[in-house]
């Protein structure tokens, strides 16, 4: 019973991200965090792409969310962003076609946080003058397009689907915060 009592106690707080304490200018009421563009050496440490995709099959479950920092509203963007990728690429059976579908995603612009039709609205602020809603644009195109590119080395081999495949598709049914993403 009380080991019962324990573990549940343990899985009821959703992850958050470790990059919270990052001295970073703010964009947009997030943190423009670098990443990797390049393929993954030993010697490279998680970054904020490697992260999302970490604690995406735990943190989609939780309905609710503590944002602890401005890198947790980022992995906010990214966990509804992933499920997006995910349910596009349900219908993909290759490699170059899922790529394909995400990188013309991944082009889209992200619309504005005043937009009605911006998901994170109560999250993200608007941008305080142009040149920062240039940096938001940028940064969240270019995140987009490197989280589809991961997406795809991880869900499929040269064969066609990885046999992580339908476990993935299965999660992605589930919606986290009651978020979906709705590009421009």
């Amino acid at each position: 019973m009380n080991i019962l009592y324990t573990l549940k106690k343990e899985i009821t707080m959703a992850f958050h991200s470790s990059f919270n304490d990052v001295k970073l200018k703010n964009c947009c009421n997030f943190i423009p965090l670098p990443f990797r563009t390049k393929p993954r050496t030993e010697d490279d440490e998680d970054d904020i792409i490697d992260e999302a995709i970490k604690y995406y099959r735990v943190n989609i479950f939780f309905k609710n969310y503590e944002v602890q920092g401005p890198a947790d509203r980022l992995l906010i963007f990214l966990t509804v962003y992933i499920t997006h990728c995910l349910r596009l690429c349900d219908k993909e059976t290759t490699a170059a076609g899922a790529a394909k579908k995400l990188a013309s995603v991944a082009l889209e612009g992200v619309p504005r946080p005043s937009e009605p039709k911006f998901f994170m609205n109560s999250i993200f602020q608007d941008p305080k003058d142009v040149k920062e809603a240039e940096q938001y644009q940028t940064y969240l195109k270019a995140l987009k397009d490197e989280i589809g590119k991961r997406l795809v080395e991880m869900l499929y081999t040269k064969e066609g689907r990885n046999i992580l495949f339908k476990f993935w598709m299965g999660i992605s049914k589930r919606k986290f915060l009651n978020m979906a993403y709705e590009g421009i």
